[in-house]
């Protein structure tokens, strides 16, 4: 974190810790908030337009045309292009991820039930591939949201004026 993003850790740590906390719902048995695509793209949006104000507050609405400008002019699109692309690879990414967790499990828990006079072994595995699947993919996709996040938010900081 740089001076200009210290400011953010407060709002980014309150975030943080909503999303693990709703990423840990399934260890109770609720499905995680953060597997609906509407969650997802608020989060999202917020993040984008925290790092995106941040920047045209920084440098100006000018800096920020002259950041989608460079290396080359004629790259102005493909600059556009690549910061639109960033919230939706980021909603999907997390979105995906919860979700394919929940399914995961319930596909477990399905072939639990499908051999059930068998399944003696399984009543002991399924808890902790539960809690493995919930737990890592919890902290993991947290982590992974609010580092790429992160990264932004100090490019759009620490971007230098010519």
């Amino acid at each position: 974190l740089t001076n200009k993003t210290w400011q953010y850790l407060p709002f980014m740590g309150t975030i943080m810790i909503m999303m693990v906390i709703s990423n840990l719902m399934g260890l109770i048995g609720l499905q995680s908030p953060t597997s609906n695509l509407t969650l997802d793209a608020v989060l999202v949006i917020l993040m984008f337009l925290t790092i995106h104000g941040t920047d045209i507050k920084l440098h100006g609405i000018i800096g920020k045309l002259k950041a989608w400008c460079e290396p080359v002019a004629l790259l102005f699109p493909l600059n556009v292009i690549g910061d639109l692309a960033f919230p939706v690879s980021l909603t999907l990414r997390l979105f995906g991820n919860m979700l394919g967790g929940t399914i995961i499990v319930s596909l477990l828990y399905l072939l639990m039930k499908s051999l059930m006079p068998f399944s003696v072994v399984m009543y002991v595995v399924t808890p902790f591939l539960h809690m493995y699947f919930d737990i890592f993919t919890a902290f993991m996709q947290t982590y992974i949201f609010f580092t790429l996040a992160s990264y932004f938010l100090g490019e759009a900081c620490d971007r230098e004026e010519e």
